[in-house]
């Protein structure tokens, strides 16, 4: 594990540490470790060149990146033994001692190293360390000389035992990817300090206990030792241990008045402890830390004995240029992001992160779920929920030459990461089974620290860990357990995987949440892409992920599944998460909207900092709107208030909402629901209407001609070509579809709902349509003529178009499905249109701005939107399915003056995009590798399936998915000139419209 390392500690890197970063000389090897004399004092170095110091020596051109998930990238036949060859970089720089540090210890302390690291000064060996993410620090003092300049070589081995346990589903990069520091330590000095908020006195004051080891001295001295906390003091003594040894004392504070730190109120309070006499200390440590208490009780996690719900992000510490060094300004992006978005949690996947991120979570306010850098993935073969069922035998948590590599990756990431009010529980990992090395890693941090639970999965029925943490669950699986017997919460560690255009059905998850007390939320997985920034040839920004590298094997685009790209442009998905992490719900609590429910879902805020606003629209027109007078809700609290809307004008057949929203002092919108309104009359029923003027003509395709347009068909009844409002909308054949462009859920990896393998075993993956029969017309109706167009897909599957013409020029679509039993769900049901504008727009009343699907609307706000080809497509890392307008009340192209109107007789999906579905192919890894549509492509579909999570989840809800026996959904078609308002088109009442429940 190591050989000469210092033990970890919470002391951080003083203020007067020399920064070693920068440029080193550097040397890649392959197969076997060069043993020239290359750490010596002037070394000639001529198969050196250069490297920045920190970096991950992959992205600078030095060997590649690899990327797994679960599988190792080698064999695992030989474990324990390490079957792959050598790989490592040798890095050399002088160091230049500060003369004033004489009589000082010197420390070298880098901050990670992927996955050894040998140190030498001078040519000789001075330690060697393990653990690829928590510092590593050396005592120098023997090696140097205070104001001489040295030579410090470090040699980083990509592959090592330590490998076995460092499986994690990310980028294998190896390299120096924290700070290296230079430290001088006093020869008497602290050698760590932790701080501890145990409890809170009925009138508010913090009992905190200081825990001070101190090292050197001479033995048996008694020397001075204060200790502030805010504004309170302590003065006691420590006795020094004398050299080489350590020794402590305990200091019980009692801080009145002392502020309550939480993820809402992230206040902080200066911490001091100096060690001998004040006027002229020793040694000194200082920083701010929040007081705060964790605790379990009846099943629910409490902050401060407040029940807490963790909506949270499973967050890797990757950046798209510089691999797994820190990018600070990525980072401050991440947590502007989050807070904005309403998460107040992250769970450190995999490893310990860099110290930078709990500082900014102690100031920001976000909580932390910290986990131990262990990770053996590829050699589990086989969970359960509590233990494995089968595995390699044995497996590092069962193997005792690993036992203490296990326990020492626990205790080092608490040492020191302790100090951080943002830290509320300990993980003993990720993925690696559950044995008798995790027992003994668990029992050794508690030793450590008493105040904070313990997590993992899957160790739920050990009662070794504290609380309950289940991965991707399915909701019924998440009620059961929820309903056993058993005093843990339970958060998910894992769910909602956000792989590509993904989380569907994250609302529903939120609801069960919030009705269930024993469930304490969970983490999303996960927070960013781990693509890398590339270029083409000709230049052609893209990102890059598993096998674009030639690494083999690799996991493809498995890691990117975050809900930011790598640069932390945010998914569509992003804003839905934080509209149902929304802290404050509206609702109405009469139809009218006059009365409304207010609940504040904060835990220790409320809600006097917010201003609330309201907006009465009436088909996407502002009719009224004005500020929400309501009385403070406490945390945790509902109310009910009166709303005085005025008295609107609403027509026939028009939809009024309300929009309540509300702000921060800085006018960010944290919150807003969009009701709607049970006000207005319904649209009166009219007559049927004369159909003199439908003529149809048949050949190779139909033809109709009314008064008021030709519209012609091809077999499948998708029209070919469209004359309307005296001009041509169409450019040529259309095409009926059932599918989509595969997302990444579609596909499927580990979910156990992969839809497009479940389509492609019924034959329906990529059918083309087969007409069944001729084109029937049909008379028989009162006043309408009926063309209808029977076509199947596979074997089983019959889908109808049945379009109905009135003389009045009254058209529209009937969109019916039949199927055998057992045909699965499809992805979606209806057409795509060749358009013969270049640029037209796409409007439409529904929900907007942004793509939206069946079970991942929630958050947009229902209005008239407008946008471009393509304005809502998102450029996921891998090409697949975006753009999608669900639940759409109507919609259209506008174009040359005109709009061709689509009305939905309930609703219907919609997208105005630059390539057909099936553009988008298997081979296509990278959006620009999609070739565009010579037209603009107009999708209309009766039904569209939602999302899921089924790349590594549960799939579609049943009531998101698209029944392949139930499809029935009217559209009706109108051209409406510039200036007229197309709401008002969409109301009017027509013969053609229909109850839902009528399919013709």
């Amino acid at each position: 594990m190591a050989v000469g390392r210092l033990p970890g500690h919470a002391l951080g890197v003083p203020d007067d540490a020399v920064d070693l970063g920068g440029t080193w000389a550097f040397r890649h090897w392959t197969e076997t470790a060069p043993d020239d004399d290359w750490a010596s004092p002037g070394a000639t170095l001529d198969d050196f060149t250069t490297l920045p110091v920190p970096s991950s020596w992959s992205v600078h051109g030095h060997g590649i990146p690899i990327y797994t998930n679960v599988q190792y990238p080698f064999p695992i036949d030989a474990y324990p033994e390490f079957p792959q060859p050598d790989e490592g970089g040798d890095h050399v720089r002088t160091i230049d001692v500060p003369a004033d540090w004489d009589g000082d210890r010197i420390i070298l302390r880098i901050g990670a190293a992927e996955s050894t690291v040998d140190v030498l000064v001078d040519g000789v060996e001075v330690g060697y360390a393990t653990d690829s993410r928590l510092p590593s620090e050396f005592d120098l003092t023997d090696h140097v000389r205070p104001g001489s300049t040295h030579t410090l070589a470090l040699r980083v081995q990509r592959w090592s035992a330590s490998t076995w346990l460092e499986d994690q589903d990310m980028w294998w990069m190896a390299g120096i990817h924290r700070e290296v520091h230079l430290l001088r330590r006093p020869a008497t000095a602290l050698a760590d300090v932790s701080i501890d908020t145990l409890d809170w006195t009925d009138d508010g004051a913090a009992e905190v206990r200081v825990t001070v080891a101190v090292a050197g001295g001479e033995a048996g001295t008694l020397v001075p030792l204060r200790v502030r906390i805010a504004d309170t003091v302590v003065d006691d003594e420590v006795e020094l241990p004398g050299s080489g040894n350590d020794a402590g004392t305990t200091i019980s504070l009692t801080v009145p008045d002392a502020p309550a730190w939480s993820a809402e109120r992230p206040d902080l309070v200066d911490a001091e402890v100096v060690l001998g006499d004040p006027s002229a200390p020793l040694d000194r440590f200082g920083r701010r830390v929040g007081l705060r208490t964790v605790e379990i009780r009846a099943g629910r996690l409490l902050v401060n004995g407040v029940p807490i719900v963790l909506r949270g992000v499973n967050r890797h510490d990757h950046y798209p240029e510089t691999g797994r060094v820190l990018d600070e300004a990525l980072l401050d992006e991440d947590l502007r992001l989050l807070k904005t978005h309403n998460f107040n949690a992250i769970r450190t996947a995999h490893y310990p992160h860099h110290e930078r991120l709990y500082e900014r979570c102690d100031e920001v306010g976000l909580y932390v779920v910290d986990e131990a850098n262990l990770e053996s993935h590829g050699l589990v073969r086989d969970m359960a929920s509590h233990r494995l069922v089968s595995q390699a035998s044995p497996i590092p948590t069962d193997d005792p030459d690993f036992a203490d590599a296990f326990v020492e990756r626990g205790v080092r990431m608490v040492q020191r990461d302790r100090n951080h009010a943002c830290v509320l529980a300990w993980s003993l990992g990720n993925e690696s089974g559950w044995g008798p090395n995790h027992r003994r890693m668990a029992d050794a941090i508690r030793a450590l620290d008493d105040t904070r639970p313990i997590a993992y999965h899957p160790a739920e029925l050990d009662p070794a860990v504290d609380i309950i943490g289940p991965m991707y669950p399915s909701l019924t699986v998440l009620a059961e357990l929820a309903d056993l017997p058993d005093e843990r919460p339970i958060v998910m560690c894992e769910y909602s995987h956000a792989m590509g255009n993904s989380n569907g059905g994250f609302a529903e998850y939120d609801e069960l949440i919030d009705a269930t007390d024993r469930l304490g939320g969970g983490f999303i997985w996960d927070w960013v892409d781990q693509a890398i920034a590339a270029e083409t040839d000709t230049g052609q920004r893209y990102w890059a992920y598993g096998g674009d590298f030639g690494d083999e094997p690799n996991d493809d685009n498995f890691n990117c599944n975050g809900l930011v790209d790598a640069d932390r442009t945010p998914h569509p998905a992003l804003a839905h998460c934080g509209w149902v992490h929304r802290p404050v719900v509206t609702r109405a609590v009469d139809p009218a909207g006059r009365r409304l429910a207010i609940r504040n879902r904060w835990s220790f805020v409320d809600t006097s900092l917010l201003s609330a606003s309201w907006s009465l629209r009436v088909d996407g027109a502002e009719l009224a709107a004005g500020a929400l007078a309501a009385p403070v809700v406490d945390p945790g609290a509902e109310i009910e208030v009166d709303l005085d809307l005025p008295t609107v004008e609403v027509p026939a057949g028009a939809e009024a909402r309300l929009l309540v929203a509300w702000h921060d002092p800085s006018g960010h919108r944290v919150a807003h629901d969009d009701l709607a309104l049970s006000i207005g009359r319904p649209v009166p029923a009219v007559s049927a209407a004369d159909d003199t003027w439908v003529q149809v003509s048949q050949a190779d395709r139909t033809m109709i001609t009314t008064e008021h347009m030709e519209l012609v068909l091809d077999p499948h009844g998708v029209p070919f070509s469209w004359v309307m409002g005296g001009r041509q909308w169409l450019a040529g054949a259309g095409v009926l579809g059932i599918t989509r462009a595969i997302t990444d859920n579609d596909r499927g990896h580990f979910g156990p709902e992969q839809a497009a393998r479940r389509l492609k075993k019924a034959g329906l993956r990529h059918a083309v349509p087969e007409p069944l029969g001729p084109v029937s017309v049909d008379r028989s109706f009162p006043g309408m003529t009926v063309i209808e167009a029977r076509s199947r897909f596979g074997h089983g599957l019959v889908v109808r178009l049945r379009w109905m013409l009135t003389g009045d020029g009254g058209v529209a679509l009937d969109v019916l499905t039949d199927a055998e039993l057992n045909t699965p769900a499809l992805l979606r049901v209806g057409v795509e249109l060749r358009l013969a504008d270049d640029d037209p727009e796409l409007v439409w009343f529904g929900p907007g701005p942004d793509e939206s699907y069946s079970d991942r609307v929630g958050g947009l706000v229902v209005d008239r939107w407008r946008e471009g080809v393509g304005g809502s497509d998102f450029a996921y890392a891998r090409p697949q399915e975006t753009g999608n307008h669900t639940a759409v009340r109507w919609a259209g192209v506008a174009a040359g003056g005109a709009t061709l109107m689509a009305i939905g007789d309930t609703r219907f999906d919609t997208a105005l995009r630059r390539n057909w579905d099936h553009d988008i192919r298997k081979h296509h890894r990278h959006p620009h590798e999609v070739e565009p549509a010579p037209r603009p492509i107009w999708r209309l579909d009766a039904a569209h399936s939602g999302l899921g999570t089924g790349s590594c989840g549960p799939g579609v809800l049943e009531r998101y998915q698209v029944a392949p026996d139930s499809v029935r959904n009217r559209i009706l078609f109108a051209v409406v000139p510039d200036g007229v308002d197309p709401a008002e088109l969409a109301r009017q009442p027509h013969p053609l419209r229909r109850n839902r429940r009528q399919l013709f």
